[in-house]
């Protein structure tokens, strides 16, 4: 009983204490998603290359739009820094919501800490995130925006991103296998905050009134902070209301999606 209580930092320890087993559980489950391609992996690299650049095709030689940035920093930077930390988290939050089933016989055979496997999923997808982080990096050379210390603040803004990721995952990889439509639920949420998260453009450009409900979406943290890291030269604490509004709903999503998994968990067995 004791062990079905665990709280959260209880938790996090357990993992720390087994990060070897949970590292070796992501790299076979990235390597397993594309099992049987004869690119293999590289298309997990691949396919978000080229979301990107048909984007900046578009919007630079489509549609026309002008200075979308509203600075000098060249279009093609710009969209990346926004896109690659919304890449990881759609990535992870839909490949974790369908964990508990996909994972379904280490949930029934095996003594399994279960909080786990959503976790697995978030860490595999970090593979191709770091890759474009670096991939970043070289667009900057490329482009000649020069390095800085703000770059440092990518690894701040990762960790609070985790901090939701983790949270919307426990919850909804808990539901998924009581509810199977909750996966298209999440799908749904992925291609509406898609638009609605300043991505390709700029929030500078809506109202006053309806920009402060936009900023209200934790996502646009990150992204936003992703941009002030690689070139906007902004620390995260220069945006103190919209960091302590990340802080307080990122914590409440992360104890209710601990929660919610927490009181699941012991009925998984019967609906796998």
């Amino acid at each position: 009983m004791k062990n079905n209580q665990t709280n959260h930092v209880g938790f996090f320890k357990s993992m720390y204490s087994n990060r070897k087993v949970i590292k070796k559980l992501a790299k076979d489950d990235f390597k397993k998603r594309y099992a049987g391609s004869i690119f293999g992996v590289a298309w997990g690299y691949i396919l978000p290359l080229v979301y990107i650049l048909v984007m900046w095709f578009v919007f630079t030689f489509g549609f026309r739009t002008g200075n979308v940035t509203g600075s000098n920093v060249p279009y093609i930077l710009w969209l990346t820094a926004g896109m690659i930390p919304w890449f990881y988290f759609t990535e992870a939050w839909n490949t974790a919501t369908n964990s508990i089933a996909e994972y379904s016989f280490l949930v029934k055979r095996v003594v399994f800490q279960v909080e786990t496997l959503p976790l697995i999923k978030i860490i595999s997808a970090l593979y191709v995130h770091v890759f474009f982080i670096l991939f970043t990096f070289v667009i900057m050379l490329v482009t000649r925006v020069p390095f800085s210390i703000y770059n440092i603040q990518i690894i701040y803004y990762l960790i609070m991103m985790w901090i939701l990721l983790v949270g919307v995952a426990w919850f909804s990889a808990a539901v998924t296998p009581f509810f199977r439509d909750f996966t298209s639920i999440v799908g749904v949420c992925v291609q509406v905050g898609f638009w609605f998260t300043p991505i390709f453009w700029n929030i500078s450009i809506v109202p006053v009134k309806i920009r402060t409900v936009l900023e209200l979406n934790p996502v646009f943290y990150f992204v936003q902070g992703y941009r002030d890291s690689f070139f906007g030269h902004v620390w995260f604490w220069q945006h103190s209301i919209l960091t302590i509004w990340y802080w307080v709903i990122s914590l409440i999503i992360l104890f209710v999606g601990g929660w919610v998994f927490k009181k699941l968990r012991p009925h998984f067995a019967d609906v796998l």
